[in-house]
């Protein structure tokens, strides 16, 4: 409903009050206003604590693989790739050059339950 309302799909003084969450069918137009409002800086808020846990995530796990002194060659999915890679090259496919995987790349998150 936040995302509808702000890209003006949603007119929240026009729309069937049955299809509204519970919460807010018994609003008035301006409650649902505010409510709507008050859920858009809840949502920015988390957004924003979302996108700076991944910035520390990544860090920690950029100085982490400096102090191991882990090589692009030294993870379950690098081995991987190198073996899709080689795989490729045999049936003649082109392939971009090797580069060290992005922190948030599936060869340096954690394994489930870690």
């Amino acid at each position: 409903l936040v995302d509808a309302v702000r890209e003006s799909a949603v007119d929240l003084e026009k729309i069937v009050t049955t299809d509204l969450p519970e919460a807010m069918q018994n609003m008035t137009a301006e409650q649902r206003q505010q409510y709507v409002r008050e859920k858009t800086e809840q949502r920015q808020t988390i957004q924003q604590q979302i996108a700076d846990l991944n910035e520390q995530r990544k860090t920690y796990i950029a100085q982490e693989m400096k102090k191991r002194g882990d090589s692009n060659h030294s993870t379950l999915g690098a081995a991987v790739i190198q073996a899709v890679r080689q795989q490729a090259e045999k049936k003649n496919f082109a392939m971009p050059p090797q580069t060290q995987p992005a922190a948030n790349s599936p060869a340096t998150q954690p394994a489930a339950g870690s």
